[in-house]
């Protein structure tokens, strides 16, 4: 349900972005526009702060890249890069705690599960790159070791 989400405000802002590509001074469409990035940057930081950080880090990616804040309305936007930049940030962190409490529990399945959905929407973040990579060795030294005592 999620990614349906995500999908319906990436396909939104693409539809916006090619309006004003074509109908470049619209005052109606760029309030339009603007609200439309306002109300998912709200979703956004509503997922937020109901701790559903994978979610948000989805929808704040989506705006990111949507190229909303370099168009020519940027001022009256409620957000700018660096914050939606932060925000990214703030959820890849969330999300790499939650999976070192999972990891320190022995889950490590469940860690790789968590980290993995950082690099949905942070997909350069070297920190959790790297503990899916020792958690994958860990988890083939431990494959291993089951195998031989079987």
């Amino acid at each position: 349900r999620a990614q349906v989400a995500l999908g319906d405000y990436k396909e939104e802002l693409a539809l916006f972005a090619a309006a004003d590509d074509r109908f470049g001074r619209d005052a109606a469409l760029h309030h339009r526009y603007v609200r439309t990035g306002d109300r998912i940057r709200s979703a956004a930081d509503t997922a937020f702060q109901q701790g559903v950080f994978s979610q948000a880090g989805g929808i704040y990616r989506i705006l990111l890249q949507s190229g909303i804040t370099g168009r020519r309305f940027q001022e009256p936007l409620s957000f700018d890069t660096v914050y939606l930049r932060g925000r990214i940030g703030s959820c890849s962190k969330a999300l790499m705690e939650l999976g070192l409490v999972k990891y320190r529990q022995d889950d490590l399945d469940g860690a790789c599960s968590i980290w993995n959905k950082v690099l949905a929407f942070d997909p350069g973040n070297k920190a959790v790159t790297k503990a899916l990579r020792t958690t994958g060795k860990q988890r083939q030294m431990l494959k291993s070791i089951s195998a031989v005592v079987k």
